[in-house]
């Protein structure tokens, strides 16, 4: 019998962790986080506890909400997949979560362009300013062009010429090939009049 119960006792955990993919395929993604963060407290040391990290950042990656939308359950994603890279750098897992990453910046990006922009459409240019430099500092989201672009936009807005050719500067520098370049080019011939002024 002594032989035998370290496998039943893997056939137990692994049943568990089907429970926990089942809720999750169900699409009842609070039960299986649950499921999965019970699985690991219980088995620390399975072989599949790295498959119940990135399940439970796929569980918020699922939650995920349009960008006009509250995005609690992107930022919470973001964290849990991050987490996956830390702890298994060498595993598939860490391929599969440099990828959700990248879609979960992207997406945070896209929140915080469009709550600036609607800042801007207002006149209430420090809450745009902030809310647009949140999106600059969201590195790898690929949004970081129309960002630089929109703050360029409210620095002119708000007079603050030098610091708006800054970041018209490094729109061009940074991102030379984007759609925004071009459409900086007027700001940046009406800003150089009001600099030498």
């Amino acid at each position: 019998m002594v032989g035998y119960f370290p496998e039943e006792k893997n056939l137990v955990a692994k049943a568990e962790l089907k429970m926990a993919d089942c809720a999750f395929l169900r699409g009842e993604y609070l039960e299986a986080i649950e499921r999965y963060t019970e699985f690991k407290k219980r088995y620390p040391f399975h072989p599949d506890v790295p498959y119940a990290d990135f399940q439970i950042a796929m569980c918020y990656f699922e939650q995920m909400r349009p960008k006009d939308r509250d995005q609690e359950p992107t930022r919470k994603a973001l964290r849990a997949f991050q987490e996956v890279l830390q702890k298994y750098p060498d595993t598939i897992f860490a391929e599969k979560a440099r990828q959700k990453v990248a879609l979960c910046k992207r997406r945070l990006a896209e929140h915080e362009i469009y709550v600036g922009k609607f800042y801007l459409k207002k006149g209430k240019y420090r809450a745009a300013f902030g809310r647009l430099l949140s999106a600059l500092q969201l590195k790898g989201s690929g949004k970081e062009d129309e960002a630089l672009y929109l703050l360029a936009v409210v620095s002119q807005k708000m007079g603050r010429y030098e610091e708006a050719l800054k970041y018209l500067q490094t729109l061009k520098e940074e991102f030379p090939h984007s759609r925004f370049v071009r459409k900086s080019e007027v700001i940046r011939e009406r800003l150089k009049t009001k600099g030498s002024s």
